[in-house]
């Protein structure tokens, strides 16, 4: 039972900890040598280029417009995370919330619970060189035509445990910066060398270099780049062809505490210790990157079931365009049954389009599975979005099985 308690107190200080954009794992920490640097300190010209196309993502009302500057909140990082004296980067300001790249004149990547709601998009503010451009700057404003807003969600995603990236269209364009290629194939490979731009905890822009593709899932992959939480959403990159490979996503715990000294130290892993960083792949990107409109689609799914007796509910988020409700929908939840070794399907729900929202959330929809099918742990079930009939969207979806 205490460990029980200590687990809880853990996870509820995890999403204290950071409200506005946070599952419960975000990545960070150091695997091997911290491999960090700061934009002063990149030397080549390639990358220069693309750390000038990645984004910082702030919580607008934590800025303030003062003539041709926004300011920011002041907190260090050492203030920010309590950090023993002997730790990096101290003294530099953690005002980011998510990192992100330009992949388009004025489309932006990033993860996507870092932007769950269009509410949310619109109180979002996306801005350019958010970096130190020397060893003695006091970074403390940014210039005004280098802040942007979210405009709109344009295509979104997040399981916990699987895909998880969201494509925003800005409120204008964006000149004078090249959007960074994206790689839509299949063809990453463990031991591939990556790169990632970002702003671990916050932090001004830092380069990561040194990592590899440690594994390969279905969705995503893991690598043991040096990231932290205001991480997720970078853009993990191929330094050979400089095209993204994929959008940082979630990973380790970020602070160890030292008793003895009442402060906190970065947690450090060895290369290939830990559980690594996990990071949707660019190839799960494809359709929506050719979008020139939002289309219906699945954003979200949960679900549960109780081994005992077969009862269960889900629910789940869906996007539908106010331009196509009209059409009708329908959820379809299917099980892969063990017993017949096929999909089955357990519940249809109809969904109803908003005249105000795009967003649907459809809670508390309840099923019942075969006792024979349900062991502890996650079930192998999926989620398919149909319109006037058709399949629209699919989506694999874990049913947690649990004790009533």
């Amino acid at each position: 039972m205490g460990l029980r308690i200590l687990l809880l107190i853990s996870f509820i200080f995890l999403i204290f900890r950071d409200s506005h954009a946070a599952p419960p794992f975000t990545p960070s920490v150091i695997y091997g040598n911290d491999d960090r640097i700061d934009y002063f300190e990149i030397t080549d010209p390639a990358f220069k280029k693309l750390a000038a196309s990645a984004v910082a993502l702030f919580n607008s009302e934590d800025l303030v417009t003062y003539g041709s500057k926004v300011l920011f909140p002041g907190e260090t990082y050492q203030q920010y995370a309590n950090l023993c004296s002997d730790q990096p980067f101290l003294t530099q300001p953690t005002a980011a919330m998510c990192s992100g790249a330009l992949v388009g004149p004025n489309r932006v990547l990033t993860a996507g619970h870092c932007v769950r709601t269009d509410e949310q998009c619109l109180s979002l503010s996306v801005a350019f060189d958010y970096q130190l451009d020397g060893p003695n700057q006091r970074l403390e404003y940014l210039s005004r035509d280098s802040v942007y807003s979210c405009k709109r969600i344009i295509a979104r995603k997040f399981y916990r445990d699987g895909i998880d990236y969201a494509l925003i269209e800005l409120d204008r364009m964006v000149p004078d910066r090249t959007p960074i290629p994206v790689n839509y194939n299949d063809g990453l490979a463990i031991g591939t060398e990556l790169t990632i731009l970002g702003f671990p905890a916050g932090l001004p822009l830092k380069l990561t270099g040194h990592a590899v593709v440690r594994n390969l899932k279905s969705g995503f992959f893991v690598t043991n780049a040096d990231t932290f939480v205001g991480n997720s959403g970078s853009p993990v990159i191929n330094p050979k062809t400089f095209a993204v490979e994929g959008v940082l996503v979630r990973g380790e715990l970020d602070f160890e505490h030292d008793a003895s000294r009442l402060c906190n130290i970065e947690r450090h892993c060895t290369d290939t210790g830990c559980r690594g960083e996990s990071a949707t792949l660019a190839s799960a990107l494809k359709k929506p990157m050719q979008w020139n409109r939002t289309q219906p689609m699945l954003e979200e799914a949960t679900g549960f079931a109780h081994v005992a007796n077969g009862a269960g509910q889900f629910r789940a988020l869906v996007r539908i365009p106010f331009e196509t409700s009209t059409h009708q929908f329908t959820l379809r939840l299917e099980v892969y049954s063990m017993e017949t070794r096929s999909y089955e399907i357990v519940r249809t729900v109809n969904v109803a389009p908003s005249p105000f929202e795009e967003q649907i959330k459809i809670e508390g929809e309840t099923f019942s599975l075969p006792p024979s099918d349900l062991v502890f742990g996650a079930i192998k079930s999926r989620l398919v979005l149909l319109m006037d009939g058709s399949e629209k969207d699919t989506d694999p979806m874990s049913i947690v099985a649990m004790n009533p």
